[in-house]
């Protein structure tokens, strides 16, 4: 079910009480088990709460306690890294890339908001113009011979000269004086 190359692993593990390897992709974690049955994924982007079991010592259990989303339900999966040797190593290592993961997605994220932002301000501008307005409506919307973003490029420098100067902070004179 899942197409991407795996990026860390595969490695021993266990999960839902099968043994298997653990392999992880760009945005899943895929428990292939031994026995053939059906593997188990887990969509990282549905992921809520993420826990790593500490390295207690020789005897501890290296495992990673999911908090889940699916069709709104929670759910909580465990996947134990087996491996005597490397447990510790494994579970380092993807502790360190879901957390790279993250901060990835939310500065994706922020730019995305910010050029959210700047679309925004651009249409206001173009919708404020009479002349950008009617160029905009005939060649993005009734000929559709534009898309949005090649109209606003194509436009730019016209719209930068229509969208209103940022306000400069009132100072107060009288502390001057």
């Amino acid at each position: 079910p899942v197409d991407e190359a795996a990026v860390l692993g595969p490695w021993p593990s266990r999960c839902k009480k099968k043994d298997g390897t653990v392999s992880i992709t760009v945005n899943h974690l895929v428990h292939n088990p031994l026995d053939g049955s059906a593997p188990v994924v887990i969509d990282f982007r549905q992921v809520l709460t993420r826990q790593f079991s500490a390295n207690a010592g020789e005897k501890a259990k290296a495992v990673i306690k999911l908090g889940i989303k699916r069709d709104d339900k929670f759910e909580t999966m465990f996947v134990e890294l087996t491996s005597a040797a490397e447990r510790w190593t494994h579970q380092s290592t993807l502790a360190r890339w879901m957390n790279t993961r993250e901060e990835e997605v939310a500065r994706l994220g922020d730019e995305a908001r910010r050029e959210a932002e700047a679309l925004r301000d651009s249409l206001q501008a173009v919708l404020g113009s009479p002349e950008l307005q009617g160029k905009y409506n005939f060649l993005v919307k009734e000929k559709r011979a534009m898309t949005n973003e090649e109209f606003f490029r194509a436009h730019a420098q016209e719209i930068a000269l229509c969208v209103p100067l940022p306000e400069a902070p009132a100072v107060n004179l009288a502390s001057v004086m």
